[in-house]
């Protein structure tokens, strides 16, 4: 899932590069290269992101609950984000990084609060490997 999360950010980015240049934009600067890797890392760490709901998918047995739970995450992202602690949220601070609450909101956001995803999806991969390792299939 990683893998084809960073193939499909990357031929986002790669689109964007050749629309660019199609409409006549010139080549991109320091700081176009700059927010295409920032979005790239806000990308791969969404992607990391989502490990957790394949244990949901696995545990409850299908994919609807795991849909169920990223509602239910997208609901808490947007009311810890509006409460103003979203640069704490693994799940708010890669978007916030990247802008989408404003300059103000991408100024806070710093090293430690993006590799909260890290161990948010390091137990995704715990907790699902775990349910398959101890599931009976009958």
């Amino acid at each position: 899932m990683i893998l084809w999360s960073l193939t499909a950010c990357t031929a986002t980015l790669l689109v964007a590069l050749l629309a660019g240049a199609l409409l006549g934009l010139g080549p991109p600067t320091g700081d176009a290269w700059r927010a295409a890797g920032m979005d790239l890392g806000a990308g791969t760490l969404m992607a990391a992101l989502a490990l957790p709901l394949a244990w949901v998918a696995s545990a409850r047995r299908g994919y609807l609950p795991a849909v169920a739970a990223l509602l239910l995450i997208v609901v808490a992202t947007q009311i810890i984000t509006a409460l103003g602690a979203g640069g704490w949220f693994p799940y708010a601070a890669p978007a916030l990084w990247v802008g989408m609450g404003g300059p103000e909101a991408a100024a806070t956001i710093g090293p430690t609060q993006l590799l909260l995803a890290l161990p948010v999806s390091a137990t995704g991969i715990w907790a699902t490997t775990a349910w398959w390792n101890h599931a009976q299939l009958t």
